[in-house]
């Protein structure tokens, strides 16, 4: 009963990936790698989502930075095989890794090590901190979706120091001491942004 239980869970993250694909696809299609101002928002109000996921399911469509449709069957192989399966939030972050052999090795770890994906964030900032100067221009986030993304990164901020801070018992006390003022001060911009949401 509980492989049966796991098998579907493994089968319906594989159906969720497939159907955000497909969307990426479409989206890929209409306007191409880059878009012009507007028209990305107004596919990702057609499909039911905001625009910044219409970005990242645009970049995993496109076989220069995300998967073909064969790609992703191996991983889907896989997942059946180990009875885990990744989700669509795991993929959208392998994205930020070029595509190759670190982000092939990445992702098996993942599987074998059934990472969550704010676990698998915190390696990818771990091993590749931020994108490295000279490299592609990170997308700016303006307007009314600036707060959500806000909070995604400070939440990836916070898991990360709590990870690290558990780990390295001997930091040297300025740096652990300067570091949990960081996360003093992330806690207080997360509530406010936590207060705002709610409206008047």
């Amino acid at each position: 009963m509980a492989k049966s239980k796991q098998n579907n869970q493994v089968e319906n993250a594989i159906k969720t990936i497939k159907e955000r694909y497909a969307i990426g696809q479409a989206v890929l299609k209409q306007c191409g790698p880059t878009s012009p101002h507007g028209l990305i928002a107004e596919l990702a109000e057609q499909y039911g989502i905001n625009r910044d996921s219409a970005q990242k399911l645009r970049a995993m469509a496109s076989k220069e930075t995300g998967y073909t449709k064969g790609e992703l069957n191996q991983w889907f192989k896989l997942f059946r095989k180990a009875d885990h399966a990744l989700s669509i939030s795991h993929f959208i972050k392998l994205i930020s890794i070029p595509r190759g052999r670190e982000r092939d090795r990445l992702t098996q770890e993942a599987v074998n090590n059934r990472w969550g994906s704010h676990r698998l964030q915190a390696e990818i900032l771990a091993r590749h901190g931020r994108r490295q100067e000279g490299g592609r221009r990170p997308t700016v986030i303006a307007g009314e979706m600036f707060e959500a993304e806000l909070e995604r990164t400070l939440w990836a901020w916070r898991r990360w120091l709590e990870l690290h801070l558990d780990a390295n018992p001997k930091i040297r006390p300025e740096i652990a001491r300067e570091l949990k003022t960081i996360q003093r001060k992330i806690e207080k911009v997360n509530k406010l942004l936590l207060n705002g949401s709610g409206g008047d």
